[in-house]
């Protein structure tokens, strides 16, 4: 637990790299891997280092297959980096997992609107305004400024 614990007091300080050697070890010394995993991924996504970031990520999901958490930073990061086809599939399995998650649904449309998928977004947009109207009110005028 304690290198989990340097982990985190480094992330805190931005120190992401030093952060990245520290939850390495608390997962070699096979401490609870999801949180561990999880704030990996945060870590190389802090650093941009996406590929990385991504099996950290998929490493907490295989550790609790329901973490709505790492599935939603795996989709950001997968629309970060322009993969845009893997990052629907997560957002739309955290979708399943968790209907309501109204990040989700905006993080969706965002992809649909970068995939030049305006019916899609749209579609999103609409759920959204149910949801959180502030997000679909964001999610439009970031169609509208496209």
């Amino acid at each position: 637990m304690a290198h989990y614990n340097l982990g985190v007091a480094y992330s805190k300080a931005n120190l992401y790299e030093e952060a990245i050697k520290a939850y390495h070890k608390a997962v070699d010394l096979k401490m609870d891997l999801l949180p561990a995993y999880f704030a990996l991924g945060v870590a190389y996504s802090k650093l941009k280092l996406y590929q990385e970031a991504i099996g950290a990520y998929k490493l907490a999901i295989d550790n609790n297959p329901l973490d709505t958490n790492s599935y939603f930073n795996l989709a950001t990061v997968y629309r970060q980096s322009e993969r845009y086809k893997e990052a629907v599939k997560a957002y739309q399995r955290l979708i399943e997992l968790k209907p309501e998650h109204q990040k989700a649904h905006y993080g969706l449309g965002l992809t649909y609107m970068l995939m030049d998928d305006y019916h899609l977004a749209l579609q999103e947009y609409n759920i959204l305004k149910t949801l959180a109207p502030d997000l679909a009110n964001e999610l439009f005028n970031q169609m509208e400024n496209n």
